[in-house]
Parts: C-alpha cells; structure tokens; sequence
C-alpha cells in the first residue's frame, strides 16, 4: 500500500468516531466499499445521516475498530491480526 488516496470525514464528530466508509474505502485503495463492510461485525457499521454540500444524506459509516480492520484487509502481504507469519 503506497498511503492513504483522499480524506476521511467523520460522521458525527461530537461522539465516538464513525467514519464514512466510502472515504476510507478509497483512502486505502479497496474498490467495492459494500463487499468490504461484509467482513465487518454489525456492531462496526452502520447508516448516519451526514450534512454535505447537496444537504443531509445518508452513508454507510464505521467504527474506529471496523477502519483498523479494513486498513488491514487492504495490505495482504501482512497476516492477519493476532495471527503470526510461519518461518523467517
């Protein structure tokens, strides 16, 4: 992965963080963002109603801990997490 391609917006900025999935999607290079939430727990997604210039819209938003999954889904030359490489 050669770095983020992009902005994140938070959702709601006032509470916990949840992202718009679209922006980290494209940030980290995954191009199906609906496939991608797949892998996610129901618990790390979600739909908020997010002010844009073309007024309130709905977008499919994530969690802090449903980014760090993505983010890690997205370099597959790594293991994933809490698992360890065999050899060298």
């Amino acid at each position: 992965m050669s770095g983020l391609r992009g902005a994140l917006h938070l959702a709601d900025p006032s509470r916990e963080p949840w992202f718009v999935a679209a922006d980290v999607c494209r940030c980290i290079g995954l191009e199906n963002n609906r496939k991608a939430l797949m892998a996610l727990a129901a618990e790390e997604k979600g739909v908020t109603i997010c002010n844009t210039p073309g007024g309130p819209q709905r977008m499919r938003t994530i969690t802090e801990s449903g980014l760090y999954k993505l983010v890690l889904r997205a370099q597959p030359d790594r293991p994933p997490a809490g698992r360890r490489r065999e050899g060298g």
